[in-house]
């Protein structure tokens, strides 16, 4: 009998440390953390002007924190991006799962339907 009663309080505590872990990792968004060199990049794109706007302006050449949900700019944000502040007062946008049905996803191979099925996993 003691045995069960071992087992089954063990459980339990692995358990309630198991949905505090899954709690945990829903609310934040430091899942990736992607690091970018903002210097060396604009030395390399100087002179560029249409590179420089987009160097501005898009998301890859920007500091942040991607989650489930969201990304987070934890230093600088990009230009013209909607962005909202997080409950660790971060500047974050949401990440849009959506896939319309129009032209462009009729024309997804098999390949590429399956790997968005899996990124949404």
């Amino acid at each position: 009998m003691a045995c069960s009663a071992i087992s089954l309080s063990i459980g339990t505590i692995s358990a309630l440390v198991a949905v505090a872990c899954l709690a945990i990792a829903f609310g934040t968004d430091n899942w990736y953390e992607i690091r970018v060199n903002r210097t060396s990049i604009r030395q390399k794109l100087d002179g560029n002007e249409e590179a420089m706007n987009e160097f501005e302006e898009n998301i890859r050449y920007f500091d942040r924190d991607e989650g489930l949900f969201r990304i987070c700019f934890p230093n600088n944000k990009p230009q013209n991006a909607k962005t909202f502040l997080s409950p660790v007062l971060t500047e974050c946008i949401n990440i849009n799962y959506y896939i319309p049905d129009n032209e462009i996803s009729d024309a997804f191979s098999e390949t590429r339907w399956e790997r968005l099925r899996k990124y949404r996993i």
